[in-house]
């Protein structure tokens, strides 16, 4: 295969990845609040009344902290372990949710911070490495634009 049309297709499955793994997320942060409300009245010592908001605040908290960090981890790590990590915790988060509790709610959604810094970090990383000079704004194109399309 040639270098371009490999570039071109490594820049499709990046925005592709990134619209599936978008899409649960931002499904998922629609009815957090709701559902974790809802837990809270059947059993009150599980979850805080709030904890929707809570955890978006340690999540949000932890990625900015964690911004700090992300360009010396993904020195080390590259850029495909650091897509592939932050979105382990993408899918972690969401799994806490087979079992709702505080404790594993807020953990995760401390490390969904960290993945999230990790995961865009990677995701520039992974773009430049599969791009030129001529074609880096279409291959960013590409990928924000299959990402966004949902």
């Amino acid at each position: 295969m040639r270098e371009s049309v490999y570039d071109l297709l490594c820049a499709f499955l990046l925005g592709l990845g990134q619209l599936c793994m978008y899409t649960g997320y931002d499904t998922q942060q629609t009815i957090v609040e709701p559902v974790l409300r809802s837990v809270h009245e059947r059993a009150p010592s599980n979850i805080d009344a709030h904890a929707g908001y809570y955890g978006l605040m340690t999540c949000m908290t932890v990625y900015v902290l964690s911004n700090l960090a992300a360009p010396w981890a993904l020195s080390i790590i590259g850029s495909k372990f650091a897509l592939l990590l932050g979105s382990l915790m993408f899918s972690l988060h969401i799994a806490s949710f087979l079992f709702i509790h505080w404790i594993p709610y807020y953990v995760t959604a401390a490390l969904l911070g960290g993945g999230f810094a990790l995961f865009y970090s990677g995701h520039a990383a992974y773009t430049t490495e599969h791009s030129t000079k001529t074609t880096i704004e279409r291959n960013s194109a590409l990928t924000w634009a299959l990402a966004s399309s949902w």
